[in-house]
């Protein structure tokens, strides 16, 4: 897997000179884990380490990540923009939502170990 960053993601809002650095760390971390967990979400699991697309994980872990998926779907089903009353569409958007939690969770990992 390859992954590039462009240049611009170490300025602002992302990185500012003298914030505190947990702040710093944090948002490009983020990002960071947000882009690494796409190899994992409900597309980049169907492809391998070569970027072939395979069928690489096992019948149980495919069930085990449609069930966890579909609680994100659920999840992001449930919100709505109260000013225009736009309701999110879980199944629309559940790379994304997968892959943004998974960016918090490993900044904050990566913070706190």
């Amino acid at each position: 897997m390859h992954a590039a960053l462009p240049a611009g993601i170490f300025g602002f809002p992302y990185y500012k000179y003298g914030r505190i650095d947990s702040i710093n760390y944090g948002a490009i971390g983020t990002v960071i884990g947000h882009e690494i967990s796409h190899a994992f979400d409900t597309t980049g699991r169907k492809f391998d380490h070569l970027g072939n697309l395979r069928q690489w994980w096992t019948n149980g872990t495919g069930r085990k990540f449609l069930q966890k998926a579909k609680c994100f779907m659920d999840q992001y089903d449930n919100y709505e923009d109260t000013l225009s009353s736009v309701k999110a569409d879980g199944r629309v958007t559940v790379g994304e939502n997968i892959a943004d939690n998974g960016g918090v969770r490993n900044a904050f990992k990566v913070r706190t170990d």
